[in-house]
């Protein structure tokens, strides 16, 4: 009999000296469809039992875990900053975070608070911030107002209430007789606001634990990790029946740059077509990589009685969600791009919260059109052929990709058509850097066009440009089809300069 318990459930005294877990065998009559079971003619007694572990499955991610760092000791002096051994630092948990050890012997340790900044924090409260990307620790600073900044702050507020007062009493001298007097510019009106606690001189700082690492190299197929890098005691081997996902690298500061003036244009509304693009693709859980927004008067040439067609008080987010796209040595299928229930449902109740009322969501995916590239490469005797392949392959699939594809890299423009010229520009920056690389004979294209939910179709012909629908994107890659007509991977021809 093999059972499949759960890590955590509740433990029982069993009114003794021993310690367990309760398990309730139910037995039951066996059905039309248990034949490959064995049944009892009566209930079996159980006379002995022998327990002996087979195996168990724990959660795993792929980051170091670093236990009571000690960060340095406090000068106490406000903002003081700390800096972690290793970076980025991944999202804490409700194990993870500061303790302060006094100075003094015996002295327990004080346990601190992560905030993410220190605008709602007092003098008392015992708050620091962590930068995950640099694992630069900070402590609560001083801030001193000057001078200037408040006698300008008192001005304007005199003028203010003397417009206030002027329209209460009707008259400016007994408005101006009402005001507060101002106070004198000295160095001693100095205004401080301590921000935080500071830990005191000569204490420790440790952070008990955190974890570092993290990246898109985390996300392995199902089945790829069957190496122990450290023995553990009884455990012989190891597998993973599940894909790992979720690994995403940080964000760079060009995107920082794009995405701070949409952040402080939006807020937490979604008006505009910027603004429910800007939070479609800011789903708490949701990463994708593009958003698309469409509205009624962007389809001129349909009925609004179509069905599909965008009425009036609708607002289409077109959504294309992040993939692997760390290896493109076979493309990226539209089969990868699809958006699952859960992310529909995610995506929808977010905008909800944030669309004006009476507004309608519709989430759809853009229509893919696939692309497949015959390219004639004359090379020189000593080439490579299959490192001349492979390198222009990838860069192809690279090109004509929904998420990292065109002419600045972000993905393949929306409704955008390929000409061969396209490939032809795109291949004259690289081929260059390829060893025993003549030059580019020709270039073909044939579209791939799906036939039904499964199937996908290749153009027999070469087509001299490939349009994808209005509001539709091409990609490419490879079904590893046996047969030829069917097979979608790109071709790379190669001809040796004579």
């Amino acid at each position: 009999m093999i059972l499949h318990l759960p890590r955590d459930w509740p433990e029982d005294n069993l009114h003794s000296q021993y310690q367990g877990h309760w398990i309730r065998c139910i037995y039951r009559q066996l059905q039309d469809h248990d034949s490959q079971e064995y049944g009892y003619s009566s209930s079996p007694l159980i006379f002995s039992l022998s327990i002996r572990s087979i195996g168990g499955a724990v959660p795993a991610t792929q980051c170091v875990w670093v236990k009571d760092e000690l960060l340095g000791v406090s000068n106490g002096k406000p903002g003081q900053v700390f800096e972690l051994q290793g970076t980025p630092v991944l999202e804490r948990s409700s194990t993870e975070y500061i303790e302060i050890q006094p100075p003094g012997d015996r002295q327990p340790r004080e346990p601190w608070t992560e905030v993410s900044d220190f605008a709602d924090s007092r003098a008392s409260d015992r708050h620091y911030i962590i930068d995950s990307q640099t694992g630069i620790v900070q402590f609560g600073p001083l801030i001193r107002e000057p001078p200037q900044l408040r006698r300008q702050t008192e001005v304007r507020t005199r003028l203010q209430t003397s417009d206030r007062l002027r329209t209460q009493f009707n008259g400016t001298e007994t408005a101006m007789n009402a005001l507060p007097p101002m106070d004198v510019e000295t160095e001693s009106n100095l205004k401080e606001r301590q921000y935080g606690q500071v830990p005191p001189p000569g204490a420790e700082i440790y952070l008990k634990a955190y974890r570092t690492g993290g990246g898109t190299q985390g996300n392995v197929e199902a089945e790829m990790l069957t190496v122990l890098r450290s023995a553990i005691p009884y455990v012989k081997q190891v597998i993973n029946y599940e894909a790992a996902t979720g690994g995403t690298e940080p964000e760079s500061l060009e995107k920082a740059i794009l995405r701070v003036p949409g952040l402080l244009r939006s807020s937490q509304r979604a008006i505009t077509r910027n603004d429910f693009e800007y939070h479609a693709m800011r789903v708490p859980d949701v990463d994708i990589a593009r958003a698309h927004c469409l509205d009624a008067n962007m389809e001129m040439d349909k009925q609004w009685t179509e069905p599909d067609a965008i009425k009036p008080g609708q607002v289409c987010i077109l959504a294309i969600p992040q993939a692997d796209i760390q290896d493109l040595s076979r493309g990226l299928s539209p089969q990868e791009l699809k958006l699952n229930d859960e992310v529909r449902t995610k995506i929808k109740d977010y905008l909800n919260d944030r669309k004006p009322l009476g507004v309608q969501i519709l989430l759809r995916e853009p229509k893919y059109i696939g692309v497949k590239v015959k390219v004639m490469i004359i090379v020189g005797q000593n080439a490579d052929r299959g490192y001349v392949s492979s390198q222009f392959l990838k860069r192809l699939y690279r090109f004509l990709n929904p998420i990292t594809g065109g002419t600045e890299g972000k993905g393949w423009p929306l409704g955008h058509p390929v000409y061969p010229s396209d490939v032809v520009a795109y291949c004259q920056q690289f081929y260059q850097q390829i060893p025993h690389v003549s030059y580019l004979k020709a270039v073909e294209l044939r579209g791939i066009r799906q036939q039904d939910q499964d199937n996908w179709s290749v153009a027999p012909i070469p087509e001299p440009v490939i349009y994808p629908s209005e509001f539709g994107v091409v990609c490419s890659w490879d079904n590893q089809a046996e047969n030829e007509e069917r097979r979608t991977a790109h071709e790379i021809e190669l001809i040796l300069d004579n």
